[in-house]
């Protein structure tokens, strides 16, 4: 076996175990299409999108699993650039 590829190897099967480890312990990306509240009338879910491209997935996600359903969005500034910027 030629050099680079036990080199190669070795480091996939540490990486693999750190991987492994990590995944173990992993709890979830908060604020990130958090359900808040769910009932018959309406669904809160608090994301964190704060840029135009996280705000389209947000929507788009919304948007799938509640296709018949108004959506509003309730923006919360936290930098004054952010709210600048939109």
């Amino acid at each position: 076996m030629p050099p680079p590829l036990l080199l190669l190897l070795a480091f996939w099967a540490a990486m693999s175990k750190k991987i492994r480890q990590a995944l173990r312990t992993f709890r979830g990306i908060w604020r990130r299409f958090e359900w808040v509240h769910v009932s018959p009338d309406a669904v809160f879910i608090d994301d964190y999108a704060h840029h135009p491209e996280e705000l389209k997935a947000a929507i788009r996600a919304a948007r799938s699993l509640f296709p018949e359903r108004k959506i509003t969005g309730v923006f919360q500034p936290h930098l004054y650039s952010r709210t600048r910027d939109f």
